[in-house]
């Protein structure tokens, strides 16, 4: 009864969208997964039935994707373009229960959950029949290299800060390396903690259990990132229009990364790549969206492509130096004997004045009785160029203990 309801409501929803409204609407879906929980997601119909969709896949980030689908709306529905996006398990508009987004997150889940989607499309949007585009982000940027590469109907393919070239575990070692040398850290300080963090490392890869942190995410989240091969693998075996765009000074994901990932896709896909200058790991601004769009444009239509740097962007040849990488972000994390405390802070502004910041903290402690503590607490703030300011503060806490 439950799952008829919530096929119900995908049709009833985008059944109306096509019918009667315009393709700038955002409609909320539901279905429901094998399991009884339900996945929900929103859609912007297309313009026509044949147009193609963008399924947007958001990055590691722990909030709903509606205003993520809102912001790309706004370059994607000038094309008349539809988007799909869905939310993480745990996750909705109306908040977060973190405590089934800790169970659930991790990339097979997501990935899971993505194909679950795409095969229920004719509940989603009733009637469509155009091609799929993928765009994904980050960690949403392996999982859309992967699907496009098992998607027939693939029109296109936009991968943003992804990387892709190294295998994740090697990103996470190249960045936290590079982040300590940048700080000033000596070389012995070096060598204690990278022999900390494969031991670490190894540690969440036999463990990947959802009840353990590390660096604000679970064991499990991590288990399945170390595990994953090169993100751009599954796109070297077919030939497929690829944006691939990355921050110089991303220090999340190394830009040597992606320069290797465009080096092999370029080899049998159509390719374009924009190292991007006094860009980081967030890419998501209105002046990255509108070059992708105008790619996507000439690739849909044929439309040579105007100057991107009209549009606000410096685009860098690619090199495979690692001198050309900046950190824009500052994190440490310090041993407390049988504990751990980290700290994080990043802020970005964008060419249209809109500014963001975050602030991450957290402690993990084990007694010596087994007994796990684990507390973490953040704020996030945005203010847009006309001085409208937002934001939001959350705390978390846990205990565990082994038997």
């Amino acid at each position: 009864m439950i799952g008829n309801i919530a096929k119900f409501c995908a049709s009833f929803f985008c059944i109306f969208g096509l019918g009667i409204a315009s393709a700038d609407e955002i409609y909320p879906f539901f279905l429901q997964r094998q399991d009884g929980t339900i996945l929900e997601g929103y859609l912007s119909p297309p313009s026509t039935s044949g147009s193609p969709i963008i399924f947007a896949i958001q990055g590691s980030t722990c909030e709903s994707t509606l205003n993520w689908h809102k912001n790309l709306c706004d370059q994607a529905n000038a094309l008349g373009l539809g988007m799909v996006t869905i939310e993480k398990q745990g996750i909705s508009k109306e908040g977060i229960d973190f405590l089934e987004y800790h169970q659930t997150n991790c990339l097979p889940k997501r990935q899971q959950d993505t194909m679950f989607c795409l095969e229920n499309m004719h509940l989603i949007c009733p009637g469509w029949e155009g091609k799929m585009i993928f765009w994904g982000e980050s960690e949403g940027g392996i999982i859309a290299a992967s699907l496009a590469a098992q998607t027939p109907s693939t029109a296109a393919v936009l991968l943003f800060a992804m990387g892709g070239g190294l295998k994740p575990r090697e990103e996470v070692k190249y960045s936290l390396r590079t982040r300590l040398e940048k700080h000033g850290a000596v070389q012995d300080e070096i060598d204690q903690y990278m022999v900390f963090l494969e031991e670490q490392m190894d540690t969440m890869t036999l463990d990947p259990t959802p009840n353990k942190q590390f660096l604000g995410n679970t064991y499990k989240w991590w288990a399945s990132l170390l595990a994953a091969d090169e993100a751009s693998l599954p796109l070297n075996q077919h030939s497929l229009p690829i944006y691939l765009a990355h921050g110089i000074e991303d220090n999340q994901i190394p830009i040597l990364s992606a320069d290797l990932a465009a080096k092999n896709l370029n080899e049998t896909n159509t390719l374009i790549y924009h190292r991007l200058e006094g860009y980081g790991h967030d890419l998501d601004t209105a002046d990255v969206h509108a070059a992708a769009c105008q790619w996507l444009n000439s690739i849909l239509c044929g439309n040579e492509q105007s100057n991107i740097e009209a549009i606000g962007l410096t685009i860098l040849p690619t090199s495979s130096s690692s001198e050309d990488w900046k950190t824009d972000i500052a994190q440490y994390t310090f041993s407390l004997g049988r504990g751990e405390a980290h700290g994080e802070a990043k802020g970005s502004r964008d060419s249209e004045g809109n500014e963001r910041a975050s602030v991450d903290v957290g402690v993990t402690y084990e007694t010596d009785n087994g007994t796990r503590f684990d507390l973490d607490a953040g704020a996030s703030a945005s203010k847009d160029r006309q001085g409208n300011a937002q934001g939001e503060v959350h705390v978390e806490g846990r205990v565990s203990k082994d038997f």
